[in-house]
């Protein structure tokens, strides 16, 4: 099966197999947002950041030192035991 992903938004498909061994497929997809006051009211809509988009995050990331601040992004959206497929 071909992915092609039409947005801008960063992707990464995988392949996965349920309890009875069937496969399936899965798409992660990261959407990055902006709060955006509306006047001043203080309500805030939220923006899609599409012309810059956001990446996916392949490996932990932390505000400080690793393990000893909190994650920043965590890299294992999903099970660990699925494949990557393109």
């Amino acid at each position: 099966m071909e992915f092609v992903n039409l947005t801008p938004f960063a992707v990464q498909p995988f392949s996965g197999h349920d309890v009875k061994d069937r496969e399936y497929h899965i798409v992660v997809m990261r959407v990055g947002y902006e709060l955006v006051g509306v006047g001043e009211t203080g309500l805030f809509k939220g923006r899609v950041l599409d012309r810059e988009p956001v990446y996916l995050v392949m490996a932990d990331e932390f505000h400080g030192e690793p393990n000893e601040t909190s994650l920043k992004a965590i890299s294992r959206p999903t099970n660990p035991d699925v494949t990557y497929w393109s």
